[in-house]
């Protein structure tokens, strides 16, 4: 044993540049998956806690007037937390707006990442994301309502992670709206100066028997005051239907989701190459190998010995790359940058660090043991003779062609078993490059969709029918239903008139429950003409209905003509609770309960390429790294693999430029037959993939790989390999003359 030992550590001393790269090529793969991982992980972790700490809403709703202190005592009795929480928006000198709070003391509670909670009347705690866009620190002035207040903190809280004006706005402008928060004393002081305020209250169900629902039945039938009149409730907004609480958590999910995944392809790919080198060592080293058999040692002791040094690479590089990882994980995450929560900070989770040390030791672990146990199965004079039951090259008769072409060809068919592996190892570094990239496309693609394909506007939705509506602008009826299957997503159920302007499309007048289905819909569940679709309404109620054909739209949405709709639901049938503009209305989004902005939800859909840019990016450019890697360590074997033909080459009067054209000419055509083959094949893998990936997300888009994209994808590649290439050249030059001397055999 003490000579395999030494022989293992003499060969790591000889070829120390297939080692490096080996390392290099695991360390990278870990790194980029376990960073934005991780990154995304620490974020996830940062909302998560900010949410318990913070005591999070389970629900926000609105009322004319303040409830009555005895109701208010006799909820809290029955087990559940209700906080008084009133707000007014109010403009500032530079046209932005705040909207302030009361600071919270028992529910939705400010995190301070600086600074010191409002403690006197001219205190105020800004939005951070806000306070940054602005320029304003601790210690600044504000100015509201002719008041002048004093900046003593920045933070968040849990309920505006997304901090826009309206819960349905799809992206937030921190430069135009942010959250503040006074002391009671600061609150009565501004009150005196700015009369009008949105009276609300965010509650904790907790350990109450109520619901929602029941909650809102108990204000309702209750006495605001003496007078007896019963309160209305004017808004709910329950946590689950709430965007700025939820939408940061599913955004972080799905980037945390396509690590993973690019970390497995990446990590599939290694294993691969590992497997053709290791195959390729045993080849070279079987006369030894044999010799060793011979001399009494065993196969276990033989796979052991050649196991030390790709365990040994998988062990330092897993370690490396997964504490590298964990260290920039707050850098490999944009999350902060767009949603407002804690600061980041980097969170050893078990599943990251399993992932990052685990995945990657027993992958190669389990390649290398599987390649050593078949190749090591043959008889010592097998092994002398290298004789490893590979198929002969079949005789086939080129005489007719030129010299250079049937010594290409005849090369080429010999080491059809190396040649295979090699295309499939370009296939699989061609899969990181199309998921990259696709990623992008994917999401482009999905934002011109919103720009093209939403007809309206604006889209006002009412608790009751609008009093009134301008002319030119459509009513219509809108429902918010759930899928009854396990995803229990959301859907928007649209009720159009007959000959709908914006719209423009032609339901026809059929029974109920048949129906259109939005094309995001029907790519999210798979749905065709005639399937069917159950729907369960907020009631609790199912309503099964059938696909009559589906429509280009972005959102997740089924349409149908107004009446039959309002039929469908047990409505009468000319009831309406929404409008449908071509300019925005004041008085229309003064009744509104929901405002659907087409610029907000373009906006919204250009946001989500800037949020997903970090992860793009840093997987582009390691899939185009572990490219390079890849081509130069399988180019390098095949150097060494033909370092005696090589050398006779040479003897006989060819230059080193001629005998690469011979020996490593063959590799451009396998990468140009991986591009037309590998490119097609990963882009159908991903989009099923990519369906699950963004399943969290409120709409599906497809998975896109644009002509663009393609060119860029072919030229990357083509550029790696004339790199790859000048490199291989290097070491074929390095190959001498006397070498052919040194091995008949």
């Amino acid at each position: 044993m003490k000579i395999l030992r030494e022989r293992g550590l003499r060969d790591l001393k000889r070829q120390p540049g297939r080692y490096i790269a080996l390392l290099l090529l695991i360390l990278l793969g870990v790194t980029v998956s376990t960073g934005i991982s991780a990154g995304n992980e620490s974020a996830l972790a940062a909302v998560l806690d900010s949410q318990e700490r913070g005591h999070v809403e389970d629900g926000y709703l609105t009322v004319p007037e303040p409830l009555d202190e005895e109701l208010v005592s006799t909820l809290t009795g029955e087990g559940l937390q209700i906080e008084q929480a009133d707000y007014a928006d109010l403009s500032l000198p530079d046209d932005s707006t705040l909207r302030v709070y009361r600071n919270r003391s028992s529910i939705n509670l400010v995190s301070l990442d600086s600074g010191t909670p409002p403690q006197n009347s001219d205190d105020i705690v800004l939005e951070k994301l806000y306070a940054k866009e602005n320029g304003i620190s601790v210690g600044d002035t504000v100015d509201l309502s002719g008041l002048t207040f004093r900046v003593s903190g920045l933070g968040s809280t849990p309920d505006y992670s997304t901090v826009t004006s309206r819960a349905s706005d799809t992206s937030p402008d921190h430069k135009e709206f942010g959250t503040a928060f006074l002391s009671s004393g600061g609150l009565e002081r501004l009150r005196r100066a700015e009369p009008q305020w949105v009276i609300g209250y965010s509650y904790v169900l907790a350990d109450s028997d109520l619901t929602a629902e029941g909650l809102v039945r108990r204000i309702m039938t209750s006495a605001a005051d003496g007078s007896g009149d019963p309160t209305t409730v004017a808004s709910l907004l329950k946590q689950e239907d709430n965007p700025r609480i939820n939408t940061v958590v599913d955004d972080t999910r799905v980037t945390r989701q396509i690590a993973f995944v690019a970390g497995g392809i990446a990590l599939i790919l290694i294993a691969y190459v590992l497997a053709v080198l290791i195959a390729e060592s045993i080849r070279r080293e079987s006369p030894v190998i044999g010799t060793l058999y011979a001399l009494g040692l065993t196969r276990g002791e033989l796979i052991q010995q050649y196991m030390m040094a790709p365990m040994l690479l998988a062990v330092v590089s897993a370690i490396g790359g997964t504490a590298a990882g964990i260290a920039c994980a707050p850098y490999m995450q944009n999350n902060s940058a767009y949603y407002s929560f804690p600061d980041v900070h980097s969170q050893v989770s078990p599943l990251i660090v399993a992932y990052g040390l685990l995945v990657p030791v027993a992958s190669v672990a389990i390649v290398s043991y599987s390649v050593l146990r078949r190749r090591l199965s043959r008889e010592p004079l097998q092994l002398l003779r290298r004789d490893l039951g590979e198929p002969h090259a079949p005789r086939i008769g080129l005489v007719s062609l030129p010299f250079r072409t049937r010594f290409r060809l005849r090369g080429f068919i010999r080491e059809l078993r190396t040649n295979v592996l090699t295309f499939t190892c370009i296939v699989l570094s061609l899969l990181l490059l199309v998921f990259s990239f696709g990623m992008r496309g994917s999401i482009l693609a999905y934002s011109d969709a919103v720009r093209q394909q939403v007809p309206f506007s604006y889209m006002y939705i009412f608790d009751r029918a609008p009093s009134e509506v301008p002319d030119g602008a459509e009513t219509a009826s809108v429902r918010t239903v759930s899928l009854t299957d396990s995803s229990g997503s959301d859907v928007t159920f649209v009720g159009l008139d007959a000959d709908s302007d914006h719209f423009g499309w032609d339901l026809p007048d059929s029974s109920p429950d048949h129906v259109h289905v939005s094309s995001s819909l029907a790519l999210r569940r798979g749905l065709s003409k005639g399937d069917r679709l159950s729907l369960r309404t907020t009631d609790g109620s199912d309503h099964q209905v059938i696909v009559d054909g589906v429509l280009r739209y972005p959102g997740l949405a089924v349409f149908a003509q107004r009446d039959r709709a309002n039929e469908l639901f047990g409505d009468q049938p000319g009831a309406v609770n929404a409008a449908i503009t071509d300019e925005a209305d004041d008085a229309l989004a003064a009744q509104a309960r929901t405002v659907v902005d087409r610029s907000e939800m373009i906006r919204g859909a250009d946001t989500l390429i800037s949020l997903m840019g970090t992860t793009v990016h840093l997987i582009l450019t390691a899939s185009v790294v572990l490219f390079a890697i890849v081509m130069f360590l399988l180019m390098r074997m095949v150097v060494d693999k033909e370092r005696y033909s090589i050398s006779l080459m040479k003897s006989l009067g060819y230059s080193e430029r001629e005998a690469g054209r011979f020996f490593l000419g063959n590799f451009l055509l396998i990468v140009l037959a991986a591009l037309v083959v590998g490119v097609p094949i990963s882009f159908a893998a991903m989009k099923p993939l990519w369906q699950y990936l963004i399943s969290s997300l409120p709409a599906a888009f497809e998975f896109v790989l644009p002509r663009s994209s393609v060119i860029a994808i072919v030229l990357i590649v083509l550029a790696a390999y004339a790199l790859v290439r000048l490199a291989a050249g290097r070491r074929l030059s390095r190959v001498d003359v006397t070498e052919a001397l040194k091995d008949r055999e």
